[in-house]
């Protein structure tokens, strides 16, 4: 789902210098970005693939299309639509030609799962999972939800410098009882990469220190040990996002920004997790600009079904600053130019984020950092646009002694009228040792964020870093709406007690200021506990 990060994730609309709007997605300037890619061997198999809507995706329309491949010499199959992930509750089945349908009638909102059985051996698919919320003009799915157990609800992804905790997400909140407890020394960095390798479930990424660890989701939850250790660029940030589908295969792929290089480092999923060597690099069309500050996975930018990729560069432009939003595919030479929104403005893509659909137009939307007048300000870009219809909205601090860091997300539709809506970090100062984190939660709507914040979420500890990461791991507490997690790895304990680096996690439903749930590093015996979150 959505979450801040130095690699972020996002969505798009490039006005300051490109029209956007028609059916293949902006029509902006393009430039064309040096890759090295591989090819796409075909699956074989007896049963038939899923392809899309990848699983733990949100889908934009209640009558999604999905699609699948048939084994060789099959030319139709039965598709199950069901409310459980074992197909118990048979929503409805249809009987398909082809390779793929679109559904018949509306869904209800929440968690849908299917499968497609061949229709002369009723040799089955794995069960994948898609989460109906919108019903937008455009067909197309973004945003994973964290659901490393797959029974359709969201977990909270927490990481510490001593491993991370995975707590499964029920009716009503957070199974605190059930949480799996993973250790691993040194600061850890977690990815929700969606479904890598095709079984229906959500994996994620651990990184630190230039190693990935990638643990696959099951049904009883995380793995308890690594499917594959990655070499991946060092960082003292997070690195990799996901951003669904980038070559259209049905399995997740990951970014990876390898930023003292100037290039992000694109790895594809398969039924064995993620390509050890990256067969698709994207580098800078010009040295020295700071290419890959910061990469995200931007969700479906043009209604193609494959997922882009956005990629900042804040030195370029002559230090104001530019984004490329490559689009998805098997090589992905081109790219989507957006300019800062304002003149004057600097460093501008300097953090990237998404993924979701501030106008709900079915398309993903993005937000970028840049500095205008010494101060950090947020810029939103819608993808369905043109520069006669639309402008980016600028978000600025204001008048307020809480000064925007640069994070933000488009965290889903948190406040349930169908448009996501947009979260953005903030620190203020006071008399105490340490800023108080804040975050600034501006509501969507058909023409993009309102420049009003509707809300502020902080937990009121000086210097416990509230708000350094925040994510939306997607609908933990069943309510039909995405949830907020927001880590503070220097909060105190319970009791106040200055207990150095213990952390917390607050678990968010809705826009109210007062979290739904609490995790406490000191429950773990973790410190730092909420570094990182997803």
């Amino acid at each position: 789902m959505s979450k801040w990060k130095r690699t972020a994730r996002a969505g798009l609309c490039s006005l300051a210098v490109c029209a956007c709007g028609d059916a293949d997605g902006p029509s902006a300037s393009q430039t064309m970005l040096h890759t090295t890619a591989s090819t796409i061997a075909p699956a074989v198999a007896s049963a038939p693939r899923l392809i899309a809507p990848l699983s733990t995706l949100t889908v934009t329309n209640k009558r999604p299309r999905l699609t699948w491949a048939l084994p060789a010499g099959e030319t139709s199959a039965w598709v199950d639509l069901c409310w459980d992930r074992h197909c118990i509750n048979v929503i409805r089945t249809m009987h398909v030609t082809g390779t793929h349908v679109r559904v018949p009638s509306p869904l209800a909102t929440g968690v849908v799962f299917w499968r497609v059985r061949s229709a002369s051996a009723e040799a089955a698919s794995p069960i994948w999972e898609f989460f109906v919320h919108a019903d937008a003009k455009a067909n197309t799915a973004f945003a994973s939800t964290a659901d490393l157990d797959g029974d359709g609800a969201g977990d909270a992804i927490v990481a510490a410098h001593d491993g991370i905790v995975v707590v499964p997400g029920e009716y009503g909140g957070l199974a605190t009882d059930r949480a799996a407890i993973i250790l691993l020394p040194g600061d850890n960095h977690v990815t929700n990469t969606g479904d890598v390798n095709g079984d229906g479930i959500a994996d994620v990424l651990i990184t630190q220190s230039g190693t990935g660890y990638l643990f696959f989701g099951s049904p009883s939850g995380i793995s308890p040990l690594p499917a594959q250790v990655l070499a991946v660029p060092a960082a003292n940030d997070d690195v990799a996002d996901d951003a669904g589908d980038f070559n259209g295969d049905g399995y997740a792929d990951v970014v990876v920004a390898d930023a003292s290089n100037e290039r992000a480092l694109v790895h594809f999923g398969s039924p064995s997790g993620l390509d050890a060597v990256p067969p698709l690099v994207l580098a800078a069309p010009v040295a020295g600009v700071g290419f890959a500050a910061s990469v995200a996975g931007v969700g479906d930018v043009n209604g193609d079904g494959r997922g882009d990729v956005a990629i900042g560069a804040p030195g370029s432009n002559a230090g104001a600053g530019l984004v490329y939003v490559v689009r998805g595919g098997t090589t992905m030479t081109s790219a989507i130019v957006i300019a800062p929104a304002e003149a004057g403005d600097a460093s501008f893509g300097e953090a990237v984020a998404g993924t979701g659909d501030v106008d709900d137009d079915g398309l993903a939307d993005l937000v970028a950092s840049a500095v205008y007048g010494g101060l950090v300000q947020i810029e939103v870009f819608r993808s369905r646009c043109t520069m006669s219809r639309c402008a980016p909205t600028v978000l600025t601090s204001g008048t307020s002694s809480a000064l925007f860091t640069g994070r933000a997300i488009i965290a889903g539709d948190l406040d349930g009228d169908d448009f996501a809506d947009v979260v953005v970090a903030a620190s203020a100062p006071t008399l105490e040792s340490g800023n108080v984190g804040l975050l600034r939660v501006f509501l969507g709507s058909v023409h993009g964020p309102q420049t009003t914040a509707a809300a502020t979420l902080s937990d009121g500890y000086a210097g416990g870093r509230f708000g350094q990461a925040f994510a939306s791991p997607g609908d933990v507490d069943g309510n039909g709406r995405p949830d907020l997690l927001v880590g503070a790895e220097l909060s105190p304990t319970s009791n106040h007690l200055p207990f150095f680096g213990a952390g917390r996690a607050y678990l968010y439903s809705g826009i109210g200021g007062t979290p739904l749930q609490t995790l406490a590093g000191e429950s773990y015996d973790m410190t730092l506990f909420g570094m990182s979150v997803d």
